[in-house]
């Protein structure tokens, strides 16, 4: 049986978004075939392709009937969704129903989006603790701890630098909640590994708090803030990302200096846990390949 792992991304009209997420999925496919042996699947027998659901092209229903003709047999739909709002509750079923309607009958399984997964918590979390250990001093103070396996100190608090998680947000509340859950997480191991203990979190759609609304948080919580880190929990480049520098400056007094840490992006740890969900989805169980991206993030934060 031919089997058609297919990434799909939301889409947008940014082109340097586009390009990271085709790096991604390049990055994806690789790890995917180098692994796929370990699944005792023969070449040929596995073919990974991509799809966009608004926005771009391939849609959903042109790559189904691709696969279809290509001679796919199954196809494992992965979508690059970090929580589990409409478009994986009424979008993705409507396309798949679609691509039916139209004559594609292939076999359709659709991996849920990320979640609260411990990969993408810790990839975020050093995400921040990237620019922390980069500062100029007022984030390397002499208390920081270091990542593992190097030498350092005990983690002392940081009360002049803060954490703002800013995510895309909706109106869903499972979604929501989700979120939420994400951002007390990377708080919790960014408080652990910087000593910075204020956080807010912002969302940039839905009932909020907005980023106004969480930098007068913050600043309630400190009358000596100096520093905020944000971090924009957002998987690919695009006017959001660029947008929130802007958006955050207007936000924040002046004293307050503002350091913007690197959206998800391509991490090998993210391109790794990809692939293995989507051939423990596939094929089997996933502890094997959880285990193998755990260790991969972790060895990140040593180097």
């Amino acid at each position: 049986m031919i089997t058609a792992i297919v990434l799909l991304s939301h889409g947008t009209r940014d082109t340097a978004g586009v390009s990271e997420f085709h790096r991604f999925c390049d990055e994806v496919n690789r790890v995917i075939l180098a692994r796929s042996p370990q699944f005792g699947l023969a070449p040929g027998e596995l073919c990974v392709e991509r799809a966009f659901l608004e926005l771009c092209d391939p849609d959903v229903p042109t790559t189904l009937a691709a696969c279809a003709e290509a001679g796919v047999e199954r196809v494992v739909l992965v979508p690059l969704l970090l929580f589990e709002a409409g478009h994986a509750k009424q979008d993705i079923p409507g396309l798949i129903d679609q691509a039916r309607r139209s004559g594609v009958h292939l076999p359709v399984d659709v991996v849920p989006p990320i979640g609260q997964d411990e990969v993408f918590i810790e990839v975020a979390a050093a995400r921040v603790q990237a620019v922390v250990m980069a500062g100029d001093g007022q984030f390397a103070h002499a208390g920081a701890r270091l990542p593992t396996g190097v030498q350092g100190h005990n983690v002392v608090a940081n009360d002049g630098a803060a954490l703002l998680f800013v995510g895309r947000g909706g109106t869903d509340p499972a979604a929501r909640a989700d979120a939420l859950a994400v951002a007390a997480a990377v708080a919790a191991v960014v408080a652990r590994t910087s000593g910075i203990g204020n956080w807010a979190s912002a969302f940039l759609a839905g009932p909020g708090p907005d980023v106004h609304a969480a930098a007068r948080e913050l600043l309630a919580r400190s009358s000596r803030l100096q520093r905020v880190v944000a971090l924009p929990y957002l998987w690919f480049t695009g006017r959001l990302v660029r947008a929130l520098h802007g958006q955050l400056l207007g936000a924040l007094p002046d004293g307050v200096c503002l350091t913007m840490a690197d959206h998800l992006g391509c991490h090998p740890g993210l391109v790794e846990r990809v692939a293995c969900r989507a051939l423990a989805f596939a094929f089997g169980s996933g502890r094997p390949g959880q285990e193998l991206v755990a260790t991969t993030v972790r060895s990140k934060w040593d180097e």
